[in-house]
């Protein structure tokens, strides 16, 4: 049976095509299309354009270690299930560290406040 040349490729790369499409193009843009919003998945999303990114670069840094301990402690839960238990200790301990010395020196310069 004849088909146009190419037809046999592009029937074995869709696949990949759709995947790519459906699992990593659309929800990277969903994400940047509701960074520039305020939402809180409570009420409707307010557009606030570039002011999420202002306040990330003009909040003092301590304010976004704990966000950041959050977030990373998370992936790691994650990491528990999928890396060697070593590699996600020492990961862990790391960012332990990191997020303590961090907070440590804020608290000794006087820009910590500790309510």
């Amino acid at each position: 049976m004849w088909s146009p040349p190419g037809t046999t490729a592009w029937a074995l790369v869709l696949p990949a095509f759709i995947g790519f499409a459906v699992f990593y193009a659309w929800p990277t843009m969903r994400a940047v299309q509701i960074s520039f919003t305020d939402w809180n998945l409570l009420r409707p999303p307010r557009f606030v354009g570039l002011a999420n990114y202002a306040a990330m670069i003009t909040m003092p840094k301590w304010e976004t270690i704990p966000f950041h301990f959050v977030w990373i402690s998370l992936t790691l839960v994650y990491g528990f299930r999928v890396w060697p238990t070593n590699a996600t200790l020492a990961v862990l301990g790391a960012v332990m560290a990191a997020t303590g010395a961090s907070i440590l020196l804020d608290a000794f310069a006087g820009k910590q406040l500790w309510g």
